[in-house]
């Protein structure tokens, strides 16, 4: 209980009221009521819900098509680990709100402001543990949440030396899960009684050019899928540059016949399989 209350006193500090309010409804409702009745309920009521936010979507496009794509927000789709080199990296240039991103269209220069997934602390502190066989403690991704933590902070979710501890054997937990089995959605995680909602497979945006940029979510579960070469995993789309819906919507009203060479080049993108299956 006490972690609980420390742990909803940081949402509340960093985040705003609103926002702890929203968590602790959300977490409530589906982990601690309808999870604990059925899986599939859960599942049920989060694709109900979901239909409704996509009505809202639908609507909120209608009256500013020019800021919401005409993609459904909430579709999943399996990519390479391999097709996904970058993650968004903001700064005060380049800000994008991570809490209304779905099915955002936003132009600038924010697609450019990357860092590769393989340099950032958490990519080198799993390849130390797992690949050079050094302990936790020893990682620059721990260090960096003890420091926090040991002046009253938190980081990487943690806010105590036993909730690092946790978040090091759930990490430990999903790296042998993934070597032996693969990637499995966290759907199919909750679908079989080994997860909790929210659902948080990796979310994508996509730059001006179609580039698959990492956005939110997911940040374990992507990185160990680079390091263990899987195949395959299940993202979703968040923002898309103007630039790149402009191909969308060109394709969408005129077909892949009215698109030049260059525009020709990114039929195979997965993000225009939806349009391309329409014009069949």
């Amino acid at each position: 209980m006490a972690g609980l209350i420390t742990t909803a006193a940081a949402v509340r500090r960093e985040e705003g009221t609103w926002s702890l309010i929203k968590k602790g409804i959300h977490r409530t409702t589906f982990n601690h009521a309808l999870l604990g009745i059925s899986p599939g309920l859960a599942l049920g009521t989060w694709d109900r819900w979901h239909s409704v936010r996509n009505r809202y979507h639908q609507l909120r496009r209608r009256r500013a098509p020019e800021r919401y794509t005409d993609a459904d927000p909430n579709k999943r789709f399996t990519v390479s680990p391999d097709a996904i080199t970058y993650r968004f990296a903001s700064d005060e240039d380049t800000v994008v709100d991570r809490d209304h991103y779905r099915g955002l269209v936003s132009d600038g220069s924010w697609d450019r402001n990357r860092v590769r997934i393989t340099d950032r602390t958490f990519y080198r502190s799993i390849a130390a543990v797992y690949d050079q066989g050094h302990d936790w403690a020893e990682t620059p991704w721990y260090q960096d949440a003890l420091e926090a933590i040991d002046s009253g902070g938190r980081k990487w979710g943690c806010g105590s030396r036993a909730e690092l501890g946790e978040q090091c054997a759930h990490v430990d937990r999903l790296y042998a899960a993934m070597d032996d089995h693969g990637y499995i959605s966290q759907r199919d995680l909750v679908a079989q009684g080994l997860d909790q909602f929210p659902l948080r497979d990796p979310v994508l945006s996509i730059g001006r050019d179609g580039e698959l940029l990492h956005f939110n979510d997911g940040n374990h579960r992507l990185a160990l899928s680079k390091l263990l070469e899987v195949d395959e995993i299940t993202v979703r789309i968040g923002i898309r540059h103007a630039e790149w819906q402009r191909l969308r919507n060109t394709l969408r009203e005129t077909g892949p016949e009215s698109l030049d060479p260059a525009e020709r080049t990114h039929l195979e993108h997965p993000d225009l399989a939806d349009l391309l299956e329409d014009s069949r």
